[in-house]
């Protein structure tokens, strides 16, 4: 009621349109409600009002007041407005009341605030402070959250840029191909993995092409030394070319630039689905990342386990070997995440395996229950081309307490 108006000889509400009489609080007909009156009284230039609301129904006589500032200026009409509604008794006798909360000055004065007069400079200062204060706490927990927040990586998703690569179908149970010298990117992106829109593999595509010279088109999906292919969601076709070389075909199809297979390792790390870490998600791994991992998992995304530094592969306590030292063909140097030969002095970096079960199938529902679960996996590591390939059986993967 404070904010409103005297409407037909009635103080008025702005919100809902309910109105009570200044004399005696009550409802025009034919309605029934009523509110409070108080007493007033007149001393001096002031109007002083009893806070304790006399019974409803009560009539209040009206007490008299010039419309002056005590200065001899007569009030606007806007000003005689506010103190009608600031006195909340009714009519003139409102304006009267108006003489102790914002007699010198119209209006909102005295604490009492009313929405269609001017704020108050003391409220105004204070609501001025409020939210200054309130907008530089709001940056700084931003600030400190967003500095709490772990690095996403540097996965990039060139998401409606459309490259055309060519190269050999791979022998494997996932789409891959071994990219032609031409379309390279430096020296380890020899091979593409390739995935459809969404959350789907590509593996039927690529099943009865193995060593067939193809052209692909997609987006590119790229983490450092990590390189994807998703294929174009309009088109979804492996285009197979006939200008193959015999010997890298050949080759291929054998299987023959497949490395013999290494020792038994033991892993440590989390089982990934590529697509999304390389750069279509952030982040793309994780327990926050475990239930689209694993759907993208089940719908054909290629498994791979990324390992925990230190990355070293090491024999198992039961092995079989006498050696300590990793097998020679991956104890020379370490290929890390940026495509470069890094030594043994180098601090170790995440590295990344193609995951299979024990017969080279895809490993996809094998994997599931540990999706995105800290792991330790015994298996054996070989090595196709620039793709390292470990060998899984269900046994073999131990989820680790987080």
């Amino acid at each position: 009621m404070g904010e409103g108006k005297i409407i037909d000889g009635c103080v008025t509400c702005p919100w809902h349109g309910w109105q009570y009489k200044p004399m005696d609080g009550m409802s025009p007909p034919p309605y029934e409600e009523t509110v409070a009156t108080y007493t007033l009284q007149r001393v001096g230039d002031r109007v002083l009002l009893n806070p304790k609301a006399n019974a409803e129904g009560t009539v209040v006589e009206p007490v008299a007041c010039p419309p002056t500032r005590g200065d001899g200026i007569e009030n606007s009409p806007r000003e005689n407005v506010g103190r009608e509604v600031e006195g909340n008794a009714g009519g003139d006798v409102g304006g009267d009341v108006g003489g102790d909360v914002g007699g010198d000055v119209g209006g909102n004065v005295g604490g009492f605030y009313v929405g269609y007069l001017p704020v108050p400079v003391r409220e105004k200062k204070f609501v001025r402070q409020v939210v200054v204060g309130l907008w530089v706490i709001t940056a700084c927990t931003a600030a400190l959250v967003a500095a709490m927040q772990r690095n996403p990586g540097v996965g990039q998703w060139a998401y409606g840029e459309s490259v055309s690569l060519t190269g050999y179908v791979l022998d494997l149970p996932y789409a891959a191909i071994r990219l032609d010298r031409n379309t390279r990117v430096g020296r380890k992106n020899q091979t593409v993995l390739l995935v459809n829109a969404g959350k789907f593999g590509s593996a039927d595509q690529t099943a009865s092409r193995v060593g067939q010279h193809v052209r692909v088109s997609g987006a590119t999906i790229t983490r450092r030394g990590l390189r994807m292919v998703e294929l174009d969601s309009d088109v979804q076709e492996i285009i197979m070319t006939h200008d193959a070389s015999t010997y890298d075909a050949a080759t291929i199809q054998s299987g023959a630039d497949r490395k013999s297979e290494a020792d038994s390792v033991t892993l440590v790390g989390e089982i990934i689905d590529p697509k999304c870490y390389f750069g279509v998600m952030k982040p793309g791994d994780g327990k926050t990342h475990k239930g689209c991992a694993t759907l993208c998992i089940r719908g054909g995304i290629p498994p791979m386990l990324k390992t925990f530094p230190p990355t070293t592969p090491t024999h198992p306590t039961t092995s079989t070997s006498t050696s300590t030292s990793m097998p020679t063909k991956f104890s020379s140097a370490r290929m890390d995440t940026t495509g470069t030969t890094a030594s043994h002095n180098t601090p170790p970096t995440a590295e990344y395996f193609l995951i299979v079960d024990q017969d080279g199938h895809a490993a996809n529902d094998m994997v599931l229950p540990f999706v995105a679960d800290p792991v330790r996996v015994r298996g054996r590591l070989s090595q196709q081309g620039d793709v390292r390939v470990l060998w899984l059986d269900a046994n073999d993967i131990e989820r680790l307490a987080p």
